[in-house]
């Protein structure tokens, strides 16, 4: 399996509402997508890790995380 676009290292994580992620090197992200956080629990808010967050881009290096916007699951069958 594969993810568009690639992994980014994540250098950043605000403590705002909406959270906002810096990236290095470029997240290469499009408003509108939906981006899957992989936090440690050494780097930061750990509460992000695993999550689905619709991504507004910011820049070419950062994003802010909109949860609640990320469509629910539906099985497939």
């Amino acid at each position: 399996m594969t993810f568009a676009p690639g992994r980014s290292t994540i250098t950043g994580i605000t403590q705002a509402n909406p959270a906002v992620v810096t990236t290095s090197p470029g997240h290469g992200m499009t408003t509108g997508m939906v981006a899957r956080l992989v936090v440690p629990k050494n780097y930061g808010p750990v509460q992000l890790n695993g999550i689905a967050a619709h991504v507004s881009v910011i820049s070419p290096t950062s994003f802010a995380c909109y949860s609640s916007l990320v469509p629910t699951a539906v099985p497939i069958s």
